[in-house]
């Protein structure tokens, strides 16, 4: 046994290529563990670390004391964690997240508050479970169902489902006891201390009052035998609205009543308003003075002059003989509506009641006629069909007039199946619009422009057709558009643009046609296209140089340039890091037809070679700006 206990330190790194003597001890730094050595394996033995990573428990755990967990420290339970109890410092929590269920397995389960002096729920085995408010039971299951004491409120509905489900209600201080119950298809009110249905509601909805059996809308039974309904204020000097078979005149506004000793029946309120005679003539504001059929008397109103009297057929004047309704005053012009015929027509025609001219015409298929008697379209008049369709016919004028007052908005609007679809307005005080359920067109004194579904106007939001719906020819006076493409100041082949475009494009600077290794600040390219010729805008700025490429310098373009190209040469004046050698003015060009970038050239301008520039003129390190513009005809 070794008589000397030796123990040293270091980091995860030392004690790994460490090979201590048999029973050192090595304190690893890094994670804080200690090892223990065999005298022969590198990196020894790990046997326990501060924060207890390394440890498993394998055995039972018994203390006498407790077991303490930091705020939001888990005491966890299952493979997968599936059971968690912890405390954040303001909650505690037992959160169950398996693919089972959380049991609580007690003989008499009870909830309670923290002091333990409250019960909140109590469960007992096979019977009630209970729950608490302040200490007070107030909902407990039982063998039928559920007992609740005190008050139910509730923001939904109550369902209650069974064969004859009903509702009893007991007045403890006094009787009779009611419940309210539906069964065998009636709905019932019933006195269940005299065992008597109050309101009874049947199938076929016919409401019963003391009556078990409705036969009608409305069947009221009176215990006494006499039958009586009435509405009553609270005093008779109040007023009442009745329903009496013998009675006076007094008490209420309104009264239908049978007078004492008459046989007439009259609807009262201050005076006879309405009679039924016992001949059968009714009469309205007559008083006892009914002297047709339907007969109305009283004072003119203001605006008409006029009441209406109705005649029978018997009557001696012409205008009625087709039988109808006669509306008379004297001296004017009568009216009447009626058949056109009394014994086979099948219009009801609406008429002067001197002249018998037909005024409008209601036919039996639904139509209306106004003005005209047929429904064609060769004769002035309106026609409004069953069917919802209309015609609007006039000679020498305008057949609708539509006015909005006072504010701007829709005037006419559109709907299929409700949903609507268009609308014609007026925006801007005097600016007709016209649109869909989106968009449209608004039309002022001498343009039309683009509007949304208010009629305000829009700005490059709305197209004319589409890829597959197209416009085919816009005649203008400065231009024309068709599907040969755009003329401008006339429409011979000179006059042809055939295209333009607008738009960015990446430029980039290749060595040796490798473009990668450059880190830009700046790589911005712009064009404009008008047919073939092609306007070019490049700026390219980095602080990092060109980077490790080489070859021949030149920047891509947007498009193939034109055959012929070659002799196009373009001056660059804007440059920083590029050295172009002396007395040379550097240029780009397009080196052949159909080339897709430019190169760079240093040409001579007192004497010397010409030179092609490649990456040794370029910085390698260091701010690297170019900018230019270029202009050329494209081979596309």
């Amino acid at each position: 046994m070794a008589t000397q206990l030796q123990i040293r330190r270091g980091t995860s790194t030392q004690v790994a290529a460490f090979t201590g003597a048999e029973g050192e001890i090595v304190v690893n730094t890094t994670n804080d563990s200690v090892h223990v050595n065999d005298g022969s394996t590198q990196g020894g033995f790990e046997l326990a670390r501060v924060d207890g990573s390394n440890w498993a428990i394998t055995n039972a755990i018994s203390t006498t004391n407790n077991i303490s967990f930091g705020d939001s420290d888990k005491a966890i339970f299952g493979a997968g964690s599936d059971l968690q109890i912890y405390h954040d410092g303001n909650h505690s929590y037992i959160q169950e997240s398996g693919t089972g269920n959380l049991r609580i397995l007690a003989e008499n389960f009870t909830v309670r508050n923290a002091a333990n002096n409250e019960s909140m729920i109590i469960a007992v085995p096979d019977g009630a479970v209970t729950l608490f408010h302040d200490s007070s039971s107030k909902l407990a299951t039982t063998s039928t169902g559920i007992d609740v004491t005190g008050a139910i409120s509730a923001s939904g509905d109550l369902n209650l489902s069974s064969a004859g489900p009903g509702i009893t209600l007991t007045d403890t201080d006094n009787n009779p006891d009611y419940q309210i119950k539906n069964g065998n298809g009636s709905f019932r009110i019933i006195d269940t201390t005299n065992s008597q249905d109050r309101i009874n509601i049947n199938s076929s909805a016919h409401v019963g009052i003391n009556n078990t059996a409705p036969e009608y809308a409305l069947d009221v039974d009176d215990d006494t035998g006499n039958a009586y309904i009435a509405i009553n204020r609270a005093t008779q000097s109040q007023g009442e609205v009745g329903f009496k078979l013998d009675g006076g005149t007094s008490g209420g506004d309104w009264f239908i009543y049978q007078k004492t000793g008459g046989d007439d029946l009259n609807f009262y309120q201050g005076i006879d308003r309405v009679t039924f005679m016992a001949n059968g003539n009714v009469g309205i504001g007559t008083g006892t003075s009914v002297s047709a059929k339907f007969h109305v008397a009283g004072s003119p109103q203001a605006t008409s002059g006029a009441l209406a009297l109705l005649r029978n057929s018997d009557a001696t004047s012409s205008n009625t003989t087709f039988g109808g309704v006669f509306f008379s005053s004297s001296p004017g012009t009568d009216f009447s509506i009626g058949k056109s015929n009394v014994n086979t027509a099948t219009t009801l025609s609406f008429r002067n009641g001197n002249t018998g001219a037909s005024l409008m015409d209601l036919t039996s298929s639904g139509n209306l006629l106004v003005g005209k008697t047929e429904d064609g379209t060769s004769n002035a008049g309106h026609v409004l069909f069953g069917n919802g369709a209309a015609y609007h016919i006039r000679s020498g004028g305008f057949t609708n007039f539509f006015n909005r007052l006072s504010s701007d908005g829709e005037i006419l609007r559109f709907a299929k199946d409700g949903t609507t679809i268009g609308k014609i307005g007026v925006v801007a005080t005097n600016n007709l619009f016209i649109n869909g359920d989106t968009i449209g067109l608004a039309i002022g004194d001498d343009n039309v422009y683009p509007a949304n579904s208010s009629g305000a106007s829009t700005d490059g939001a709305t197209d004319l057709g589409d890829a597959l719906a197209r416009w085919r020819d816009a005649h203008l006076s400065r231009y024309l558009i068709s599907h040969q493409g755009a003329f401008l100041g006339g429409n011979s082949s000179g006059n042809y643009l055939h295209e333009y475009e607008e738009g960015t494009f990446t430029p980039n600077l290749s060595f040796g046609g490798v473009a990668s290794g450059i880190s830009w600040n700046v790589q911005a390219g712009r064009y404009t296209k008008i047919g073939r010729l092609v306007l070019v805008g490049v700026y390219l700025y980095t602080t990092g140089g060109r980077g490790s490429q080489t070859g021949n310098a030149t920047v891509n373009m947007p498009f193939l340039s034109e055959v012929g190209h070659p002799d196009l040469w373009v001056p660059i004046s804007n440059r920083s890091g590029i050295t172009a050698g002396s007395n040379k003015t550097l240029t780009i060009y397009f080196p052949q037809p159909n080339f897709g970038s430019v190169r760079f050239y240093a040409g001579d301008n007192g004497g010397g070679a010409n030179n092609i520039l490649t990456h040794a003129s370029f910085a390698a390190s260091g701010t690297l700006e170019v900018s230019f513009t270029i202009s050329y005809m494209s081979s596309q």
